[in-house]
């Protein structure tokens, strides 16, 4: 009985180590052309959203802004800032959000542009709980 006991012991220690060592082997080797362009991707990414931080203790600067209207929640506007187009809510009184609208068309079409000064003034969310930048636009610069 003391032998089967060892032999079963045995047994299931060799099964154990396998399988701890299994999981410990190295997957396929990552072509470093991927795994660079991975690691670069990153750094950019992380780059915008320090940009966006920072962009958040300005006091105001001057965008672009343009109509892009979609099929969902998302805003129906964009502002060209760090280097790409983000969709925002528009925020400011009522006379200066109907003179952008006007300026802008009513669709996409007209492509469009306005430049606007004001600031970032945090985030508003959609119903379903997107949150997107809101720009709060103190003047229209050009039209």
């Amino acid at each position: 009985m003391n032998t089967r006991l060892h032999t079963l012991l045995g047994c299931l220690c060799s099964v154990f180590l396998g399988l701890t060592t299994a999981c410990s082997t190295p997957g396929p080797p990552v072509d470093p052309l991927e795994e660079a362009f991975s690691e670069s991707k990153e750094a950019v990414l992380a780059g915008v959203e320090e940009g966006f931080e920072e962009s958040e203790s300005v006091d105001e600067y001057v965008v672009t802004a343009r109509l892009n209207p979609c099929r969902c929640e998302a805003p129906a506007h964009e502002i060209y800032i760090h280097g790409r187009w983000t969709r925002v809510f528009l925020e400011g009184d009522k006379k200066t959000l109907t003179a952008v609208d006007k300026h802008l068309g009513d669709d996409s079409l007209t492509l469009a542009t306005v430049e606007l000064r004001g600031a970032l003034s945090g985030d508003e969310a959609t119903s379903n709980g997107v949150e997107f930048p809101a720009f709060e636009i103190r003047q229209i610069e050009k039209e």
